[in-house]
């Protein structure tokens, strides 16, 4: 028992008269090819996991090798009864009671009679409804029904397991049983195959992974290995697009015509520049004035919100100090504050610095950061507007331009 690709590739067509056209030859410029030359073979008593991101080409995958979907080029062998789970509970019949629903499952999945009330009494066992198996499954929660419906797959025997994102259902006593099943049936030669988000249950579930990217393989080996490189990845990625908003903060921002704010940094504890920040660390702010005329009364203010709005701390020089900043042109003002405990949630936030003389804007820049929360549970994926510490705008340089 076997599955092996060769050369598999999907394309989808630009428009049906395009797919429609027998014999044609030249690809459109909009056709898009959701896989693309896709090769591996997976061997008895394999589990495997398919990651990527949104659009990589698993859940297309998937279909090809259940029978629900044909490759456009290539070839495919599977040995093997493909048992594909995409859906819990879209074989369920509402009106029935879970026991019957088990007997049904139980009969067109093949088991024979002799071998049928058996069978049906494990999995009534093992989901351990009590009382609810005998009554109607239209009166089940979702997480009922899941559990029968899982179970009543585990207990045909499949040959191979395709499963997409739904493997973790039920409590978390059940949620042990289950992958225990699951264990035992890739010990006596069945295959998993399973597509899943989350890099843990690929971890826990699966011993080889393979990495879709873009419809084409991107790495294919130990599943420990391969989730931790396409973490790395995400978050190269999402360090990058955080990169590129704090640029295009800086191009947004305000600059008056006779003071700019040609600097500002957000710096991690060691003084490195960095996009990311762990919760309850230092964050340090660097920023350089210049002026093109000599001002006096000339306060800063720093602010910071999280990107839905919320304003979680502010204060400014002349708050700090009880002076006020005098800029004079040739030099330039470099200023430093320090955020000694950095307690955000997870998420991306904005530190504005505003340059104001008696409350008239004169220049305004943004820079943008992200905190990492590795530490506690987040209760929401969102900031708590429960900041107090205050920024001091302490330290005050002045240096001649050159």
């Amino acid at each position: 028992m076997y599955i092996e690709c060769r050369g598999l590739s999907k394309r989808y067509f630009a428009s049906p008269i395009e797919y429609l056209r027998l014999g044609r030859q030249e690809e459109g410029s909009a056709d898009f090819w959701a896989l693309k030359d896709i090769s591996f073979r997976i061997e008895e008593g394999e589990r495997v996991g398919i990651i990527g991101r949104n659009g990589a080409g698993k859940s297309t995958l998937l279909n090809i090798l259940s029978g629900y979907s044909h490759a456009t080029e290539g070839e495919l062998a599977v040995t093997g009864k493909v048992t594909p789970v995409m859906e819990i509970g879209s074989s369920i019949n509402q009106e029935e009671t879970g026991r019957e629903n088990i007997r049904t499952a139980g009969r067109l999945s093949g088991i024979p009679e002799s071998e049928l009330a058996g069978r049906v009494q494990e999995v009534i066992d093992f989901v351990d409804l009590g009382e609810y198996i005998d009554q109607p499954m239209k009166i089940y929660s979702s997480g009922m029904i899941a559990k029968v419906s899982f179970a009543c797959i585990l207990f045909t025997m499949p040959e191979i397991l395709v499963i997409d994102e739904v493997l973790g259902v039920g409590d978390a006593a059940f949620k042990a049983k289950s992958e225990a099943k699951t264990r035992e049936l890739c010990e006596k030669g069945k295959i998993l195959l399973m597509v899943s988000h989350s890099m843990s249950t690929i971890r826990k579930y699966t011993d080889r992974c393979i990495w879709l990217d873009k419809g084409r393989i991107r790495m294919d080996g130990p599943s420990a290995r391969v989730t931790e490189a396409f973490e790395l990845s995400v978050k190269k990625e999402q360090e990058s697009q955080m990169l590129a908003q704090m640029e295009k903060a800086t191009e947004n921002s305000v600059f008056g015509e006779r003071v700019r704010i040609g600097l500002l940094q957000v710096l991690r504890e060691d003084g490195e520049p960095g996009a990311e920040i762990r919760i309850h660390q230092a964050i340090r702010v660097k920023a350089e004035i210049q002026s093109e005329a000599p001002l006096d009364q000339v306060d800063l203010q720093i602010s910071c919100y999280s990107l839905r709005g919320y304003l979680l701390f502010a204060s400014s020089y002349h708050e700090s100090t009880g002076q006020w900043l005098v800029l004079e042109p040739g030099r330039t003002a470099m200023l430093e504050t320090r955020i000694e405990d950095c307690n955000f949630n997870t998420g991306a936030y904005q530190i504005s610095l505003a340059a104001r003389q008696k409350g008239v804007l004169l220049a305004k820049r943004a820079a943008l950061f992200r905190v990492v929360n590795d530490q506690y549970y987040n209760y929401l994926d969102c900031p708590q507007v429960y900041y107090h510490n205050r920024a001091k705008l302490k330290k005050l340089h002045r240096e001649e331009s050159i």
